[in-house]
């Protein structure tokens, strides 16, 4: 009789996976245990074996879709039925109905993040120090060993950089916000696309799972802000 493949439970926290690439087609014979499938789980890309051995008759699940787990995504013929009957029982199948959409998280005092105050000058807290321009010593701009390795890497000119350390040197902050504003890096770092429309690039699973326990910590967890 007709075997199922599910989607089998490959970490501890995974409730779906994408199948990311077959390993085999159908009409191909396979034994059990053999990697008939890459499955992406929320932690990492594993390699999937097969539960049974027979020929694979239909599959479900094409790659690049999801699936939850314990759901299935191939079928195999075991015993003496063809292919084709395995794939007209699959047909005849009443399609699985769709899970209900999830309700958004009510906010907690936890998950609202305070916006930094204004710094403002009063007898008791002097106001910050100015950004100072880089000084030169000997033609040389002062730079931490940092910061020079940082815009060697990213090809940052120094002597264009204002410096914020001690005494007008460069660090590491420095070069990251000159990197990040200056219009040369804008001009790279733009998406290729036109005015007015819009690029949406699927997260991957690790980051997707990342996001998720982001979340409930700033909703489960008090947070506290300390100012210096």
């Amino acid at each position: 009789m007709p075997h199922e493949i599910i989607m089998p439970q490959l970490s501890d926290t995974m409730t779906q996976g994408t199948l990311v690439k077959w390993l085999k087609k159908e009409g191909d014979k396979v034994k059990e245990g053999d990697i008939v499938a890459e499955v992406e789980t929320d932690k990492a890309t594993m390699e999937m074996e097969s539960s049974a051995s027979g020929t694979i008759a239909a599959m479900l699940v094409q790659e690049g879709e999801q699936a939850q787990v314990g759901s299935p995504i191939a079928i195999l013929a075991t015993g003496q039925e063809t292919l084709e009957e395995v794939k007209k029982s699959v047909v005849s199948r009443p399609a699985p109905k769709a899970a209900p959409a999830a309700k958004p998280a009510p906010a907690t005092k936890a998950a609202r993040t305070p916006a930094p105050a204004a710094v403002v000058a009063s007898p008791s807290r002097p106001a910050p120090p100015a950004p100072v321009h880089p000084a030169a010593v000997g033609g040389r701009v002062k730079a931490s060993p940092l910061a020079r390795r940082i815009a060697a890497d990213q090809g940052v000119p120094l002597d264009q950089i204002t410096g914020t350390g001690p005494g007008g040197r460069i660090i590491q902050r420095d070069v990251e916000t000159f990197k990040s504003t200056s219009p040369a890096s804008a001009a790279v770092s733009a998406p290729a696309i036109s005015a007015g429309q819009t690029q949406v690039i699927a997260m991957t699973k690790m980051r997707a799972a990342i996001a998720v326990q982001l979340l409930k910590s700033k909703q489960s967890i008090p947070h506290y802000y300390e100012t210096i």
